[in-house]
């Protein structure tokens, strides 16, 4: 990250820029993030599942079971003739994932951006998935919706866009994400929250985390009463607790929360 980036995102809801400027520092940000992701994940793994299906008309794509064709065609033999074949296809995991992310003022311009990097590889690597992103400091607020269908570059600069203060209310972070999640759809929810710092606002938040089908958690920083607060609310949640201790590693972190969901 550029020393010019780096001031704009220190600097993005204080200073007033022209619109020709901030359209510069915009893009030269974008560039970086999506240059980073890359680095960190080599390529793009669209994580598939196989599905067996019969067809009658030929021409779709996939790979022959020859097992259960003949098992559907018992007089192939005889007339030469197939009422249709078995296929396996590949289709594409499909979940929808809840990001709630601290944007509280301990969020730096660095761990902003880091943020944004593993935003994008969660992005990539599931294109077909719906994803919202919920934000959270003194209150929580949502960033983006699960039926908002925008370009990763369009979903960065909200997030960017988003303010970083406050303190770190988790639990009002957590009740927003179980609000959206009860929005109609058929995906297998799957939640994962990025944080640098324990609660300083709100209840303790870890009574929420059972609620969730699974909710997962990245530790971001040391700090041991963090740990903590990160290690239950994902014991309670059904998931894993993933640690970034530096914050120029989430990155490889979230690359890793990437790799474990596509195994679902």
């Amino acid at each position: 990250m550029g020393s010019k980036i780096s001031f704009y995102l220190e600097n993005r809801k204080h200073l007033k820029w022209s619109p020709e400027k901030l359209k510069s520092l915009q893009k030269e940000a974008l560039n970086s993030i999506f240059y980073d992701a890359f680095k960190a994940i080599k390529n793009v793994n669209h994580f598939t599942k196989p599905e067996i299906q019969f067809y009658e008309h030929f021409g779709k794509d996939g790979e022959l079971d020859l097992d259960l064709t003949l098992e559907e065609n018992p007089e192939f033999f005889k007339s030469g003739y197939l009422k249709g074949v078995w296929l396996k296809t590949f289709s594409q995991k499909k979940f929808r994932i809840t990001v709630i992310i601290d944007m509280s003022l301990s969020m730096s311009g660095k761990k902003i951006y880091q943020t944004a990097v593993a935003l994008t590889i969660l992005s990539l690597h599931f294109p077909e998935s719906e994803i919202s992103i919920v934000g959270f400091q003194n209150q929580a607020f949502i960033i983006k919706e699960f039926f908002e269908k925008i370009s990763i570059d369009k979903m960065l600069l909200k997030f960017l866009g988003s303010p970083s203060d406050g303190f770190t209310n988790i639990e009002e972070g957590l009740k927003l994400a179980l609000r959206i999640n009860q929005s109609k759809g058929n995906l297998k929810k799957v939640s994962v929250m990025m944080t640098d710092g324990k609660y300083t606002e709100g209840k303790n938040p870890i009574y929420l985390a059972k609620k969730f089908r699974k909710l997962h958690v990245i530790q971001m920083g040391y700090d041991s009463d963090h740990r903590k607060i990160c290690y239950h609310l994902s014991r309670m949640g059904n998931g894993n607790l993933y640690k970034s201790l530096e914050v120029n590693h989430l990155p490889e972190v979230m690359y890793r929360f990437v790799k474990d969901l596509g195994r679902e």
